[in-house]
């Protein structure tokens, strides 16, 4: 299925114009309807709010707030103005972040949302919204480097990575529209044991020959990793292989008040070379 509504999340950043950029220029490509979410998480400032005697200070966050939204608005309508012609809708969500992201992504095809950014403050949502919505959403995200500028030709090589989990099958399945539109498709598998049911008895063989038949340009490869982590390894392929995008299945659960992700998946939230499309 084409991704034909992408909804980009929006928060108090200084990394929008990145987001929206990228969010933007996939909406042209693919003739999508483009939504900007404004999104922030309802406890930022909420102490000032339930305490009567600090009226003034609730005022004044307010009022920052909503300067906040409008700067995240202006920047949404400035690059959709000159990419789609203005065609774009904006939302401001009156819920917290996850709820008001979990609740607009049911009407989208695709997320796209920024890279947390460790060195930056207060941006309005918790620092580990990005990895609570890709589990949360059921539909495929798309996370940008909070250092990307833009990526006019976002999709052109990809790197998959494969191990034929459940979650790897999602991406394949979500992220189809761009695999057949890119130049070049390597499907890695990262430590593959021989043999094993997962990889095929030639890792990646069997989901390159599924590619080829949707299409896609794909050749498989396996890497082995012996010092480094999966995740690393794959960061370090998608640099040799000069890839634009990554995509791979996002693991991990909600234990209680814990989040827990698989290793790979951590790795990729906290140091993305490049865009990565994620499924769970």
């Amino acid at each position: 299925m084409a991704h034909k509504v992408i909804l980009a999340v929006l928060d108090n950043s200084r990394h929008v114009p990145g987001v929206v950029s990228v969010a933007a220029d996939l909406a042209q490509r693919e003739g999508a309807h483009l939504i900007g979410l404004h999104a922030v998480h309802a406890d930022a400032g909420s102490h000032e709010l339930q305490d009567p005697l600090l009226a003034a200070r609730t005022e004044v966050y307010m009022r920052k707030h909503n300067e906040q939204a409008q700067r995240s608005q202006a920047a949404f309508e400035q690059y959709t103005q000159a990419v789609l012609g203005g065609k774009a809708e904006f939302r401001r969500a009156g819920q917290d972040a996850l709820s008001a992201i979990t609740v607009n992504a049911r009407y989208a095809d695709l997320v796209v949302i920024g890279q947390h950014d460790a060195e930056e403050g207060h941006t309005g949502v918790p620092a580990s919204i990005v990895e609570r919505a890709v589990l949360a959403i059921g539909r495929p995200m798309l996370v940008v480097p909070y250092y990307a500028n833009a990526y006019p030709n976002l999709g052109r090589n990809v790197l998959l990575a494969w191990n034929g989990s459940r979650e790897s099958v999602r991406a394949v399945n979500d992220a189809m529209p761009l695999l057949q539109r890119a130049e070049r498709v390597v499907v890695m598998a990262v430590n593959p044991a021989e043999g094993r049911r997962d990889h095929g008895a030639l890792p990646g063989a069997d989901l390159a020959l599924y590619l080829a038949r949707h299409g896609v340009k794909a050749e498989a490869r396996a890497t082995v990793a012996l010092e480094i982590g999966a995740g690393d390894e794959l960061l370090a392929r998608a640099s040799d292989l000069g890839s634009d995008l990554l995509v791979m299945g996002a693991y991990g659960h909600s234990r209680l008040q814990e989040l827990v992700m698989g290793g790979v998946t951590q790795t990729m939230m906290e140091h993305m070379t490049v865009p990565v499309f994620m499924s769970h």
